[in-house]
């Protein structure tokens, strides 16, 4: 698992180290504002937008952001994110998304 953050100063950042130190959980800590081109391209693909806070967590070839829960950065699952690249309201987005993606 690889977590990027802003440095020391980030306190969620460090709850979320210590939280997996208390369960013998392996990471490497990268700085947020060192992201390869590739990882952001691979982010923005799976998330859906741009790495704006940290801390930014990838586990099991999933992004994470500080939305989600610890379990589920543990499980390395995430609950899907709609992205449509317009604007509107909830429900215009996923109508839009359904047309961009092709999804229903």
């Amino acid at each position: 698992m690889i977590i990027y953050t802003t440095g020391p100063q980030c306190t969620r950042c460090q709850a979320l180290k210590a939280a997996c130190q208390e369960v013998n959980i392996a990471y490497e800590e990268r700085s947020l504002s060192e992201m390869l081109a590739a990882e952001i391209a691979s982010y923005i693909c799976d998330i859906g937008g741009y790495p704006m806070s940290a801390p930014v967590v990838k586990n099991e070839g999933r992004w994470f952001t500080p939305e989600d829960t610890f379990e589920d950065i543990m499980a390395g699952k995430r609950e899907t994110k709609v992205f449509s690249g317009v604007g509107g309201q909830p429900d215009q987005i996923e109508r839009s998304s359904s047309k961009i993606w092709g999804k229903t």
